[in-house]
């Protein structure tokens, strides 16, 4: 098979455009003087795009972008504070039950780690396990159907922030993850597993997210509850967009001057609104010290942005 027909076959397994990688192998040709070995690095570089297994290209527009998360440290976190509030008898409990040692040290709660026993089983928990959430509306036919989806990062690659943007579409090999627990069953949202291979790739097409806009349920100030997530449309008040080291808070309110609701938008975020005008927001519920409801932000859509909404 020569040079041109190599070429275009992996043009068609991988889906990337013929002249990107004709341009790439062009490239290396004038590196190492020599077809063979630039053909070779050519589909080095390009054969990681080949769906395999679960792994299929998904179309994607995106909503939100989560900072890295040791999921680890938020559970040893979440001991330690349980152990500082907890009574003597509550404590001996803590400890029967392998959670953490009689100094309040939490310890390594997992049996096995992929299929093996763990040596550090009933040790202290150092271990870390990074996550990172991306939200978006994703897609296998082009956006001819759609669903509210998300991206999930595991291991090391999740603490690199991917280079994307909000509300550009994108296409990535991406794995769909089945609900399993009674819990998963009910979110309303599709999963999906992103690995080393996952590259975003910018495409040309949209979806239609004003037809779809129709299909939300919103919900009101009453029906809020602390833990839950929720989409929730808000109005940004005059002067209520402030920076943190971390967060753009919002502040806003939902039907009257009375339903004041805070957003917490990570910084891993563009802000695409202005203020008074009505953004649609999905994250998790919760009330700070102002006794008021409190949103921490996984994703939004700009309302009155026409340059984002099609």
């Amino acid at each position: 098979m020569n040079v041109d027909e190599r070429i275009k076959k992996l043009s068609e397994r991988t889906e990337i455009p013929e002249e990107e990688i004709r341009k790439t192998f062009k490239s290396l040709v004038e590196v190492y003087k020599d077809e063979k070995i630039a053909l070779r690095k050519t589909v080095a570089k390009y054969i990681r795009f080949i769906p395999r297994g679960n792994m299929k290209w998904t179309q994607v527009w995106i909503i939100g972008i989560r900072p890295a998360v040791d999921i680890y440290e938020l559970y040893r976190n979440k001991i330690r504070r349980r152990w500082e509030m907890a009574n003597e008898d509550e404590r001996e409990k803590m400890i029967l039950k392998g959670i953490v040692d009689e100094s309040g040290t939490v310890l390594d709660f997992r049996k096995t780690i992929f299929g093996r026993p763990n040596v550090n089983f009933g040790n202290p928990l150092v271990a870390s396990h990074w996550i990172r959430d991306i939200w978006c509306f994703a897609s296998r036919d082009n956006f001819e159907t759609i669903s509210f989806a998300r991206l999930r990062y595991e291991g090391e690659i999740a603490k690199e922030l991917p280079q994307i943007d909000l509300f550009k579409t994108y296409k990535v090999l991406a794995s769909r993850i089945e609900p399993k627990s009674k819990e998963e069953k009910e979110y309303p949202f599709a999963m999906y597993r992103l690995g080393k291979s996952s590259q975003f790739i910018p495409i040309g097409i949209k979806p239609s997210i004003k037809d779809y806009l129709g299909y939300f349920t919103t919900s009101t100030y009453d029906t809020l509850e602390v833990g839950e997530e929720a989409w929730i449309e808000v109005t940004v008040i005059e002067g209520g967009i402030r920076e943190t080291d971390r967060f753009f808070l919002i502040d806003s309110f939902i039907d009257s001057e009375d339903e004041r609701v805070q957003i917490f938008l990570p910084k891993t975020n563009q802000i695409f609104f202005k203020e008074t005008e009505s953004i649609l927001v999905y994250g998790r519920v919760f009330s700070n010290n102002n006794e008021r409801y409190s949103v921490d932000c996984y994703g939004y859509i700009p309302l009155e942005n026409n340059e984002v909404l099609i």
